[in-house]
């Protein structure tokens, strides 16, 4: 397989994107009280017991997966 080399403006606009389709799913699922699984799920619930946004609580989930240095995920070892 061949490595594929995207521009500025495709990697943004597939961000956006994807950051919009996740918006909308987690919009639908808390527009019907439906819950999910995972860090969506987890601050879903958070949002009930929690006077605070959403976002913030989805952040918070999903930063002990991630690596502050940059852009890079912390690699998980098989």
């Amino acid at each position: 397989m061949q490595n594929a080399k995207h521009s500025v403006v495709e990697d943004i606009f597939a961000l956006v994107s994807a950051g919009l389709f996740v918006a909308f799913g987690v919009f639908l699922f808390q527009s019907q009280d439906l819950m999910v699984g995972g860090a969506a799920g987890l601050a879903l619930l958070g949002t009930y017991a929690l006077p605070l946004d959403f976002g913030l609580l989805f952040l918070s989930s999903i930063c002990r997966f991630t690596h502050w240095r940059g852009h890079k995920l912390v690699s998980v070892s098989h």
